[in-house]
């Protein structure tokens, strides 16, 4: 349960990930996504226990976590890198954490 007075903890809809992705014409829903967190500074803190996601799943066997949105775009964090896919507009693009 989110805590009201949890700083470490964000919310983002996906309205506001539509609103947002005006300013990044040609990009996935995950690359606005990547964005976002990278420009409010949640990136820096990120962490699993604070993704509460129905289109997530964590791979084990990869260490890595996974966010998947209506575009059929992919946001992958693990194993110090981040890779952000838009699987059709064959966009990818891959950041050493």
């Amino acid at each position: 349960m989110l805590e009201k007075n949890e700083k470490d903890f964000f919310y983002i809809t996906e309205f506001e990930l539509d609103e947002l992705s005006k300013f990044y014409l040609e990009k996935p829903l995950s690359f606005v996504f990547y964005s976002y967190l990278e420009e409010t500074g949640y990136l820096k803190k990120f962490s699993l226990d604070k993704c509460q996601n129905f289109f997530n799943r964590i791979n084990f066997n990869k260490a890595c976590f996974e966010v998947l949105f209506k575009d059929n775009s992919v946001f992958t964090i693990g194993n110090g890198e981040i890779n952000v896919t838009g699987f059709d507009n064959n966009f990818s693009i891959r950041f050493e954490l």
